[in-house]
Formats: C-alpha cells, sequence, structure tokens
C-alpha cells in the first residue's frame, strides 16, 4: 500500500508540474512584447499574411489575428484595458451612502463609514467612501476643530446676550467700533529664475500664497478697526504687544476715527479680551477725555465678533490676489491694499447680522453658533 500511495503522489506532481508548464509556453506563445507588436504592426502593413506573421514570431495564429484586428480597429498597439470584476457596491448601496453624506455633511469618512456599517450587513472599507463621495461631487476640506464652550462661559454668553437681545444696528450696534489683531502669514513666492517643474509648461500656475496659523517664510501682525461705515484703521503691530503700546496705538490710529465719525464721543470700542487690551481705560482714552467706552465682551465669543469675518475676507483676497510677495513690506502693502478696497455695503452686512447672532446664540443656550 505504501508503494501505491507513494506512486500517486508522484503521478500528481508530475501531473501539476507539467500543466504549469504547458501553462508557462502557452502563455509566452499566445502573449506579445511591445516590440513584437510594433513588428507584427509593420509587417501586416507590408502585406504579409496572418499566418507568416505568427510563424515569424512564433506565435499562434489566433494570438496575431486578435492583436491585428484590435490595431485595425483602434489604430493602437498598446494592449487594451480589461473590463475587471463587476462591482459589489451596487447603485442601491450608492442611494444609501449619498444620503448618509447629505444627513451627515460635516461628518468625516471614518464617521461615515462607521454610519453606514452599522445600518448594513455588508461593510464598506475607508477607500470605497472617499471613491464614493469623490463620484458624488463632495470637496474635500480639512476637518474644522471644534470648539468648545465652558460651562461657566456659557451662562455668561447667554445673560450678555439676554440684556442685548433688542438691540437695533441704527440705535445701538451702529455706535460700535470692532477692533482686533491678526497675524497673517504667507509662504515666499518663488524667484523668476526658478525652474518650472518638467511637463508643465504652458499651464495654469498654482497660487503660491498659502496662508497658515503659524509662523512661515514672510509674516506680519495687524491690527484693524471697522466702524458702520467701513473700514478704519489697519497698522501692523508687534505680535508680542504690551499695554503700553496699546495704547499709543490707539491714540495714533483711533483718535483720526473718533473726529471724523464720532464727533459727539458716543463710540464704544469691542476689543475682544486680549491682555494687552484689558487695562487700557486705566491711562488711555477712556481715562483722559471719556471720549471712548469699552465693552465687556463675553468670553470664547468668536462668533459674535464681526471682526474675525473682516479678516477672514483679507485673508481670501490675499489668497487669490495675483500679486508676488517676496519680502514683508510687499505683503503690508498688498493686505492694505485689499483693506482699503472692502466695500462699506459687505461692513455693514456683518453688522446687519449681530442681531441674527445673539438670537442664533439664544437659540443655541449659549454654545457656539454657525458664526
Amino acid at each position: 500500500p505504501y508503494v501505491a500511495l507513494a506512486e500517486c503522489i508522484l503521478l500528481v506532481y508530475y501531473s501539476v508540474f507539467s500543466f504549469s508548464f504547458v501553462y508557462i509556453a502557452a502563455s509566452n506563445i499566445m502573449r506579445l512584447t511591445p516590440d513584437e507588436r510594433r513588428l507584427a504592426a509593420k509587417m501586416s502593413n507590408d502585406g504579409l499574411s496572418n499566418a507568416k506573421i505568427a510563424a515569424t514570431l512564433k506565435k499562434t495564429p489566433s494570438t496575431i489575428s486578435s492583436f491585428l484586428n484590435r490595431y485595425k480597429r483602434t489604430g493602437n498597439i498598446e494592449n487594451a484595458w480589461g473590463k475587471g470584476r463587476s462591482r459589489t457596491f451596487t447603485k442601491r448601496c450608492d442611494r444609501k451612502l449619498k444620503r448618509l453624506y447629505e444627513s451627515n455633511p460635516h461628518a468625516s469618512l471614518r464617521q461615515l463609514m462607521n454610519l453606514y456599517n452599522e445600518e448594513n450587513e455588508d461593510s464598506i472599507s475607508l477607500a470605497t467612501v472617499k471613491r464614493r463621495l469623490k463620484e458624488f461631487g463632495a470637496e474635500k476640506r480639512p476637518l474644522t476643530k471644534k470648539v468648545v464652550i465652558g460651562e461657566q462661559n456659557v451662562v455668561h454668553r447667554r445673560k450678555w446676550v439676554k440684556s442685548r437681545i433688542n438691540w437695533t444696528v441704527e440705535r445701538d450696534w451702529g455706535k460700535y467700533i470692532f477692533s482686533d489683531k491678526c497675524g497673517i502669514y504667507i509662504e515666499k513666492a518663488p524667484k523668476s529664475s526658478e525652474k518650472r517643474k518638467k511637463g508643465t509648461e504652458g499651464k495654469k500656475e498654482i497660487p503660491y500664497l498659502f496662508l497658515a496659523s503659524r509662523r512661515k517664510q514672510i509674516g506680519c501682525v495687524f491690527w484693524g478697526c471697522i466702524t458702520y461705515n467701513g473700514t478704519a484703521a489697519l497698522t501692523p503691530v508687534s505680535r508680542n504687544m504690551k499695554g503700553e503700546k496699546y495704547v499709543e496705538l490707539l491714540k495714533t490710529h483711533l483718535e483720526p476715527v473718533l473726529d471724523v465719525q464720532f464727533p459727539d464721543n458716543d463710540a464704544t470700542i469691542v476689543d475682544g479680551n486680549h491682555p494687552c487690551q484689558s487695562d487700557w481705560g486705566a491711562e488711555g482714552l477712556g481715562a483722559e477725555n471719556q471720549r471712548l467706552r469699552r465693552i465687556e465682551w463675553p468670553p470664547q465669543s468668536p462668533d459674535l465678533n464681526i471682526m474675525e469675518n473682516t479678516w477672514t475676507i483679507v485673508k481670501s483676497e490675499l489668497r487669490s490676489s495675483s500679486v508676488k510677495i517676496e519680502n514683508r513690506r510687499q505683503l503690508i502693502e498688498e493686505v492694505t491694499r485689499i483693506w482699503e478696497s472692502i466695500s462699506q455695503s459687505r461692513i455693514r452686512g456683518l453688522y446687519d447680522s449681530i442681531p441674527e447672532r445673539l438670537r442664533e446664540v439664544r437659540r443655541m443656550k449659549g454654545r457656539m453658533t454657525k458664526y
């Protein structure tokens, strides 16, 4: 019995080996290399028959015939792409995933994958979700960090909004001056002598401006203020500005605004809760001639400060600018130009949104709003 078993094993081994050899040999006969395809096309154009071409290249006639038929039909000697396997993710699955995406537009890829896998038996991968969202026309965007407001500040925001919920723009908010600091950083513009990547000649250049939250090659911190009549003062300042410097800044750049737009000394400034701005009234404009009052602004409330939206406008315009910026001076000039070009109607639109912002905070019970 052992001899018979050994003979069976040897028979199976030689059968598998022979089949593999025949398969490899057949695949070599049926497959055409790029040089063989070019030669077969040339011989066919010269009038040789398929049988002579097959004998010359030592290939099967069916291989040559199949290639030449495709060559005459397409005019291309490259191999045709295969159809691949059929899709396991059906159109019905596409509709389910699309409904999940539309109902959760701010969810990440992993969150959408988990939601889909929880509701369906067939699980999908992150790569599948990414491909399908791309087919749906969804745009790729960085995941925004969720702002969490402390409970104590939530209570403060609710009380602050409640006391001002009936304020109007004409009677109240129109007399407020919004001011804030903002750092703008960009990548340095490429030099004109720098070589472009091969194959990109004549193509549209990618904008080189890159706004970032941390310091890059070129950057500057700006202080600016707006009124109901439009943009007002703008000046570059130090990143670590102290209280004395801030008082001097107000005297230099804010007094002209008060002289022109608030001759009755009824202006109130919104300057956020920056440390350098906390004691300005003790020795600044507020104590000397009572020309300017300061409002107590609730902490963790960037959604109420329209100055944040103004800086967003400046950064957006700077990102789309075609001016090449190579140093800090050019950056200051371009930001100043953009600042002065912001229309009055755009600023008034931000002022007109303040009552709606307050109502939204009340509706959210003090939590962060969409603004």
